[in-house]
């Protein structure tokens, strides 16, 4: 004998179910004494669960929970900026590296032969790189505000 299955006899209880399934479980109820006693212990259970008055939590558990959301995000506003603020350092700092070590070559050596043209070409190259970082710097400050706009 295949008995009701627990779900089919929740929707019974709650009404959620058709007319029809609703007349085919109602007989099947008579007849079969387990599905009958499934059925009311799901009635107990649902009285039981609309009895049980709900609490409403404390205005000291709000304010804690408030307080966590507003020291997370205080935490979160401090890595960006920490994050930011060592992005750009260090951009800043290579920079600078780059133009010392490009002026120091060209400055000191402004008459290179030709067989230290690869030197020429490095100096070239350090002061290129030195302005190409610094244009993508500026062109990430200018997303940057695009994006929070």
């Amino acid at each position: 004998m295949n008995h009701i299955e627990e779900e089919k006899l929740w929707k019974l209880y709650s009404e959620d179910i058709s007319e029809e399934e609703r007349t085919l479980l109602r007989t099947h109820l008579e007849s079969c004494n387990l599905c009958m006693y499934e059925f009311q212990l799901i009635g107990l259970i649902h009285n039981d669960l609309h009895t049980i008055e709900k609490e409403e939590p404390s205005m000291r558990f709000a304010h804690t929970i408030m307080d966590r959301i507003s020291f997370e995000n205080q935490l979160d506003s401090s890595y960006i900026f920490w994050t930011r603020f060592t992005r750009h350092v260090l951009i800043i700092v290579v920079t600078v590296i780059l133009v010392i070590i490009g002026l120091y070559i060209f400055v000191n050596d402004p008459s290179i032969p030709d067989e230290y043209a690869g030197v020429t070409i490095i100096k070239n190259e350090l002061l290129l790189g030195s302005v190409s970082l610094w244009m993508f710097y500026l062109f990430d400050r200018f997303l940057n505000r695009l994006s929070h706009n």
